[in-house]
């Protein structure tokens, strides 16, 4: 699939919203990583957010004040992110929970992660990962998350987790 095509299949799909509503119930931040974007273009809907990026393997995006980077997450220098997005990404993935903790690592403040949930395993969609529940999010993450939500989109449930960091205590 194309990546305009792939931009047009996702236009209109409910977990975007409620992953923007995790990230925006925060109010404002400094800060936006989203790992693995493609071609959508989630971070336009942080505007108002000085810095935003867009971390992929396969693409530079190229969305107007967003920072585009090619490469990979698991290799790159990352500086954290106040907010760190991965959407639709670790199911993809050879070790999830390697990545998780490097997601985790990379936000300061919250963590917000979408997955299938129960998909069966379909062929040539390239999951390396199928049927993928709260328990192996856990197993992933090493905890739960702090919020969840399930997400319908076409006939297809979509798991939306948040994962927060503790406050730093400023008496320390």
């Amino acid at each position: 699939m194309s990546g305009e095509d792939y931009k047009r299949s996702r236009e209109g799909m409910r977990y975007y919203d409620v992953a923007a509503a995790f990230v925006l119930e925060l109010g404002p931040v400094r800060s936006i990583l989203e790992v693995g974007p493609y071609t959508t273009p989630f971070l336009s809907r942080f505007a108002e957010t000085p810095v935003r990026m867009a971390l992929d393997m396969h693409w530079l995006a190229q969305f107007p004040g967003v920072i585009g980077l090619q490469g990979d997450f698991m290799s790159l220098r990352i500086t954290q992110f106040e907010v760190v997005c991965c959407l639709q990404v670790l199911e993809h993935v050879e070790d999830p929970a390697r990545f998780a903790v490097r997601l985790l690592s990379a936000a300061s403040r919250r963590l917000v992660v979408s997955v299938p949930f129960h998909w069966p395993a379909v062929a040539g969609i390239g999951h390396k990962h199928d049927c993928i529940d709260d328990q192996q999010m856990a197993t992933w993450f090493g905890r739960g998350p702090d919020k969840r939500d399930v997400v319908g989109d076409a006939g297809c449930d979509r798991l939306v987790l948040v994962y927060d960091k503790p406050p730093v205590r400023s008496d320390r």
